[in-house]
């Protein structure tokens, strides 16, 4: 009788320890990458002003869920910090214009959890800081305009290794700034400076 019931604890332990070991699952990493991109404007006027020029950004995720749970396992809080400058030529007078945008994003990104091919997509705010310098006698020289936006993007994650992974994605963002004049009795304009970005970025988990 007491051979049969250790045997039967036993069984009963290896039993639950192999269950435990099946739902065992690799932890969702941390994630930061280097980022370039391609920015082109909404609004037809800056396009006709300003060149398109490159977007750097620096981004991360931080793993919002560790259990079992595959569909959870996806979600990330997403940051991210950029910096965009472009030069171009006023409409009329063919001025030399300057236009610096230093936006920061906060939101969450779904990833696919497992494989070498992740796709994955993303919402959340941005705030921009937005500089635009015009070298004319005619114009307020220095605009100035801070505010919310946001932004959605989606892309891909191939990775290479098991910790070094490139990434490709397009993201629109959308914001409507009220500039500040640098001269008294001057109204400003407000700028529009939604837009599309697409590029690519090579990054690290850990």
């Amino acid at each position: 009788m007491i051979r049969c019931l250790l045997c039967s604890c036993f069984i009963a332990a290896v039993a639950f320890t192999a269950e435990q070991e099946a739902v065992v699952v690799d932890k969702v990493p941390y994630t930061i990458e280097a980022r370039f991109s391609c920015q082109w404007f909404e609004s037809s006027t800056l396009r006709r002003i300003y060149d398109s020029h490159v977007n750097y950004q620096l981004t991360g995720t931080i793993p919002c869920y560790q259990g079992v749970h595959f569909g959870w396992r996806g979600w990330n809080i997403w940051w991210a910090v950029d910096y965009f400058q472009t030069s171009g030529r006023s409409l009329g007078l063919k001025q030399k214009t300057d236009i610096y945008i230093e936006p920061i994003t906060a939101g969450l990104k779904w990833i696919f959890p497992k494989g070498r091919v992740r796709p994955y997509f993303g919402a959340g705010f941005k705030y921009y800081f937005a500089q635009v310098h015009a070298n004319s006698p005619y114009v307020q020289k220095h605009k100035t305009a801070n505010g919310p936006g946001f932004v959605v993007e989606t892309g891909l994650q191939m990775f290479c290794t098991q910790y070094l992974f490139l990434d490709v994605f397009a993201a629109y963002s959308w914001i409507h700034l009220d500039s500040s004049s640098d001269r008294p009795n001057v109204i400003a304009r407000s700028l529009n400076l939604s837009g599309v970005n697409a590029g690519g970025g090579i990054g690290v988990k850990f």
